[in-house]
């Protein structure tokens, strides 16, 4: 692994990983160097004939304006940088993506922090960490990831999503990046823009 995860608070092993967010590819460039101590200066590239996904039915398809809008001048930079484009989609992706990701997220999160918790010997138990979270995220946790939760996938639904709808998934984006040649998906990170510290989606309308 480039980057290390120890220290990372986990949801679930499957789905986590660690990387930057940032304005510029030099200011990753900056971080990797930090994080990984190297002292080589990554090369410059052309962007000239590089095949790029955009998968619009599913990553484009609820953006808040500001990000569509952000998006579209970051596509159009691509383009002016000779970049090809290259729309399409991928079938069933966003049932797959439902049934293999929020299952597995729900049923590990609580023993992936409690793990967490104990291994760094933090004196903080699952119980004692809800109780000092903040209002929204004990509202998400009782709608999600609690044992009773609202809206908690059955255990079948989980053991289903680790040995047949993540396996699916996997598939179909080797599928898709075989048949379109693709070297990437472009897409945004997020589909509204960062909220202040203390904001909520839900009450905000978003």
């Amino acid at each position: 692994t480039r980057w290390p995860v120890d220290g990372v608070a986990p949801l679930t092993t499957v789905f986590d990983t660690v990387g930057p967010h940032a304005r510029s590819v030099g200011d990753l460039a900056l971080f990797d160097a930090v994080v990984t101590g190297s002292t080589t200066s990554p090369a410059r590239g052309s962007l000239r004939g590089v095949r790029l996904g955009v998968i619009r039915d599913f990553f484009y398809a609820t953006l808040d304006p500001e990000v569509e809008r952000i998006m579209e001048s970051a596509l159009q930079r691509l383009r002016d940088a000779g970049a090809q484009l290259v729309e399409g989609s991928i079938p069933e992706l966003e049932t797959l993506w439902a049934t293999a990701t929020f299952p597995i997220i729900q049923h590990e999160t609580r023993p992936s922090i409690t793990g967490y918790l104990a291994k760094y010997d933090t004196g903080v138990s699952w119980d004692a960490l809800l109780e000092q979270a903040s209002d929204d995220l004990k509202r998400d946790f009782g709608l999600f990831v609690l044992d009773d939760a609202t809206y908690r996938a059955p255990r079948e639904a989980y053991e289903e999503a680790r040995t047949i709808h993540r396996p699916a998934l996997q598939n179909a984006f080797r599928r898709y990046f075989r048949e379109s040649g693709v070297s990437a998906i472009v897409h945004p990170a997020t589909m509204i823009p960062a909220l202040p510290i203390g904001g909520d989606a839900l009450n905000s309308g978003e």
